[in-house]
């Protein structure tokens, strides 16, 4: 088992954890859980992607509009 690294975590300006320090932390996780919570992080990972490209689809319309 990979033994996380220590260093600083990446907060971005609206208090969210940054979208790779994020994917890392999940993918520790994944490391470590069981079949059954490991198949809940992989739900959770799909979910902030399409939530991260949803986002970025509003962000756009509104600097562009």
């Amino acid at each position: 088992m990979a033994v996380p690294e220590p260093r600083a975590l990446a907060w971005n300006d609206d208090g969210e954890l940054d979208a790779q320090d994020r994917f890392d932390l999940l993918q520790n996780l994944m490391l470590t859980e069981n079949d059954c919570v490991q198949m809940e992080l992989i739900a959770a990972i799909e979910r902030l992607t399409l939530e991260q490209v949803s986002l970025t689809g509003a962000v756009t319309q509104i600097l562009s509009g």
